[in-house]
């Protein structure tokens, strides 16, 4: 999968990446249980690599994904829910739902629809360049690279990683070149 998007960031210390497989691979992405909203972990970054192998070595490069797979319930629905179970319990009861039992009933019917709700997957890419000491995030916004490197530092202790040199000003460059804010404008909030 070609990387469409990309931040790159700078490796501040040297990563230990003998040690990257086997950190990732005790973090290896387990789908949604019944009641869970959200399952986030690292997934095999090409089909083809065994079970057990997370990170895909080519020469200086190793690549690595994380996997987020959501739970879809419409908020149109569960609202529709919530009204029909309110209007019961008022017409059954003669009394008005007030707000902590009207949250209780929404949890009661998020947890009810879970396991039947639509599973979304998303993979976030990324490569870990060890003779620049760069990783490189294919995605389109700062938090979602952010969320990659966050799991990263979980999985392997700490990672001293910062935006590399000139990429706020290529974004901002970027950013003018679309006709968003002026380029002085745009480097100075990003600092």
């Amino acid at each position: 999968m070609p990387f469409k998007n990309v931040l790159v960031y700078s490796l501040t210390q040297p990563l230990d990446l003998h040690q990257l497989a086997d950190k990732l691979n005790e973090r290896e992405f387990k789908p949604c249980a019944a009641t869970d909203s959200m399952s986030v972990d690292w997934a095999k970054p090409a089909e083809f690599l065994q079970e057990n192998n997370l990170v895909y070595r080519i020469g200086q490069y190793d690549l690595i994904a994380l996997k987020t797979e959501s739970k879809v319930l419409p908020a149109a629905s569960i609202n529709k829910i919530l009204i029909e179970k309110i209007t019961e319990i008022e017409s059954r009861e003669q009394r008005r739902v007030k707000g902590r039992e009207r949250a209780d009933l929404k949890d009661q019917i998020i947890h009810e629809l879970l396991p039947r709700a639509f599973s979304k997957e998303s993979v976030t890419m990324a490569y870990v360049d060890r003779m620049k000491h760069q990783i490189v995030v294919n995605a389109s916004s700062a938090s979602a690279a952010e969320k990659l490197l966050s799991h990263l530092r979980k999985a392997i202790g700490s990672l001293p990683a910062g935006c590399a040199v000139g990429c706020r000003k290529q974004r901002a460059w970027h950013n003018h070149r679309l006709g968003q804010r002026p380029l002085s404008r745009r480097i100075c909030a990003r600092q």
